[in-house]
């Protein structure tokens, strides 16, 4: 349902309306203009990022692919020992801007990435990471 309204946000926000006679009948400003301001206490702000909680098992198993995903592609290897703090963003898929905490060696850092999470599918890819912070 989500994804049919941004779709929809998205194609009014591109067109206007028109008559057979050619006079407009609402423009993307009319729409845009029927929503209400965004509250700051809003729960989820569509294309802004929002706080998310660092334990959802969702958000641990994006915590988890991020470790996994870093691990093979360079060294030293992490092991994961949890989301310290996280929040997404839903445009066309979920974006998850995540800090986790991770273990090198005895050593435990925090460490920063970005990671895409198709809505359909599910599939995930690893944006960008850095760290230790």
């Amino acid at each position: 349902m989500a994804r049919i309204l941004l779709l929809a946000l998205l194609g009014f926000s591109l067109c206007f309306f028109h008559r057979l006679d050619g006079s407009t009948i609402l423009q993307s400003a009319d729409i845009v203009s029927s929503f209400p301001p965004a509250d700051a206490n809003d729960p989820i702000l569509v294309g802004g990022f929002s706080a998310v909680d660092p334990n959802d098992p969702k958000v641990v198993a994006v915590g988890k692919f991020v470790v996994d995903q870093h691990n093979k592609d360079t060294k030293p290897i992490l092991e994961f020992v949890k989301v310290v703090t996280a929040e997404s963003q839903v445009v066309a898929r979920i974006i998850y801007n995540i800090t986790i905490a991770a273990k090198d060696a005895n050593l435990l850092n925090n460490y920063r990435a970005l990671v895409s999470v198709d809505l359909i599918k599910g599939g995930k890819k690893l944006l960008f990471f850095e760290g230790p912070l």
